[in-house]
């Protein structure tokens, strides 16, 4: 399983949404599980990017499950991604985890199971990404909420950092199982041209303390550069 941590506007379900599409043009069939948002504001959201979500949404390489409030209980929802599972699903997105808490009914162990799902997914061969939502938007750093760090073979976290009056968003590794991984944080951008991810960030310290800040002396002048 692979968690997607962050604070909201971070950038989490694009990036999920952007892995599911591009898996679906490599023939992967997926599955989004939308706890969250209403399918149309995600077509949107990926048409703006140039995301080609809708032509693999008609073409029947991915779907988009929206589950609303009250409509299953756990079991329900177990049992939907047990039928997703029979029909060929390879990946799965479950979007997100405090979504997941409200929305199901009789659901008295959010992390159970979520733990539950994530073992079953995984003993089907099933790849899987968490969309996991933390507060605090600045401050002191949470990789997740209710304990579901312990679910992930990889965690990607991505948050929001000040620069320069502006507030920018990055994004770097915090773990991954089986292999070694870059440890540097990037920038990432979502642009009309779609999702950006950018050099590292070396002069980046302090965002695992809840206070990040940028050594400007290792930071180019941009106003010098552009003059330049």
């Amino acid at each position: 399983m692979t968690i997607l941590s962050g604070p909201t506007g971070a950038g989490k379900t694009t990036t999920g949404v952007q892995f599911l599409t591009r898996a679906a043009i490599e023939e992967t069939e997926g599955i989004l599980f939308q706890f969250e948002e209403a399918e149309r504001t995600i077509r949107e959201r990926a048409d703006a990017i140039g995301m080609p979500l809708k032509k693999v949404l008609e073409e029947g390489c991915l779907s988009i499950v929206e589950i609303e409030p009250d409509a299953y209980t756990v079991g329900e929802f177990e049992q939907l991604i047990r039928e997703a599972v029979r029909d060929g699903v390879e990946l799965v997105m479950i979007d997100g985890t405090q979504g997941f808490k409200q929305n199901l009914r009789g659901l008295e162990d959010p992390t159970a199971a979520l733990l539950r799902v994530g073992r079953y997914l995984r003993a089907a061969g099933v790849s899987t990404i968490l969309v996991n939502e933390v507060h605090n938007i600045t401050g002191d750093f949470r990789a997740t909420e209710e304990r579901t760090s312990n679910l992930a073979d990889n965690l990607v976290f991505l948050r929001h950092v000040e620069y320069r009056g502006e507030l920018r968003k990055v994004i770097g590794a915090l773990k991954m199982r089986t292999s070694d991984f870059e440890h540097s944080l990037r920038e990432l951008e979502i642009t009309p041209e779609g999702i950006r991810v950018g050099e590292p960030l070396p002069q980046l310290r302090g965002i695992l303390t809840g206070t990040p800040d940028w050594e400007t002396a290792d930071v180019p002048d941009e106003t010098n550069a552009k003059q330049d």
